[in-house]
């Protein structure tokens, strides 16, 4: 299930062996305060680890609150609604997924948008761990995330899977390409680099560099929720040049009036 709005009581289930559940006043939160519970279940045997990521890019993991001895695991986190509107800071749980030398990170989340709210799970990052030393694990693609590389880390060491890890010295960087990304879009256009949908924001390439996107500058396709994925090329109403003074993003222009073409 990618970037999908559920609002039933019934499970939903994006991977095998993997239940999602989402309780609370769905309606009455649409334009108010209030709270939607969810629930992960995890069946025995999964790779499959729930965390929490802070401000400082710690992380965090979950508290399994599965019976003792059933091999299962349970999480559950109760995210706030204020003025029908969820934050990024508190609407979802990560799940960190671990295949061989491949993980996966999912976002389970609550999400609001013009009073419609729904759960919304998402595949954020994917990447391929090597060992060094047999001793940790090395990611080369996540080195600016020291605190992942060490909870993977972790992990391998508590599943016994840390010596099964190609060494580093294998690890070959994809080459770079020959032209800048998105030189090859005409002006009004850009094509979608990232899009996260519990941030309710993601970046467009431009054919003179980046611009930011706001899930209310989304023009509305009639599917119940603004979004964007990553390869979309889309046509922009508006580029507003970024305010200097705006340390919260480092995009040259953000993007209005975007809609997919």
């Amino acid at each position: 299930m990618e970037a999908a709005l559920i609002n039933s009581e019934e499970p939903a289930v994006f991977v095998p062996n993997v239940k999602i559940k989402a309780r609370g006043n769905w309606k009455g939160c649409g334009d108010a305060h209030g709270s939607i519970d969810i629930e992960v279940r995890i069946l025995p045997g999964e790779k499959i680890f729930g965390f929490y990521v802070d401000g400082n890019k710690d992380i965090h993991p979950a508290k399994n609150l599965a019976k003792a001895g059933s091999g299962e695991k349970l999480y559950n986190m109760i995210v706030p609604i204020k003025d029908g509107k969820t934050f990024y800071g508190s609407n979802h749980i990560r799940l960190l997924i671990i295949d061989g030398s491949f993980f996966y990170i999912y976002e389970v989340a609550i999400i609001f948008q013009n009073g419609r709210g729904g759960i919304n799970v998402q595949r954020v990052y994917e990447g391929i761990c090597y060992q060094y030393s047999r001793t940790i694990v090395a990611c080369p693609e996540f080195s600016k995330w020291p605190q992942l590389i060490e909870y993977l880390t972790e992990l391998h060491r508590e599943i016994g899977t840390l010596n099964l890890l190609d060494d580093i010295a294998d690890y070959v960087p994809d080459p770079l390409p020959k032209n800048p990304p998105g030189s090859d879009l005409p002006d009004g256009f850009g094509r979608v680099d990232w899009y996260n949908v519990a941030k309710g924001e993601g970046g467009l390439l431009l054919n003179n560099g980046m611009a930011y996107v706001h899930w209310s500058d989304i023009v509305d396709a009639g599917d119940g929720l603004k979004k964007l994925l990553p390869g979309q090329e889309v046509a922009i109403a508006r580029l507003i040049p970024r305010i200097p003074s705006d340390k919260k993003h480092t995009f040259a222009y953000k993007a209005e009036g975007v809609e997919v073409v």
